[in-house]
């Protein structure tokens, strides 16, 4: 495949299943994502458990709400 055509196919998702991954798949996605070009040193973080991500993610939403500037960011209302 060319790398323009894998670029144009590209998609983000933003609505997840809730079944868990293998561990197989996860390894494969990790390998993956470790041989992606980066601007500099980066850490992957693996969340399972759906309560502990729900609260990481009011956690972070809480703080982006509350950090300044965020309100003058045109895209907030689209993210809320």
């Amino acid at each position: 495949m060319e790398l323009t055509e894998v670029i144009n196919k590209r998609k983000s998702i933003r609505g997840y299943k809730n079944e868990q991954i293998t561990e197989e798949e996860l390894e494969s996605i990790l390998d993956v994502a470790n041989k992606a070009p980066n601007a500099g040193p980066f850490q992957l973080t693996v969340i399972q458990d759906q309560e502990f991500l729900k609260e990481v993610n009011d956690t972070a939403k809480a703080i982006m709400l509350d950090s300044e500037g965020f309100y003058e960011r045109e895209s907030f209302s689209t993210w809320l």
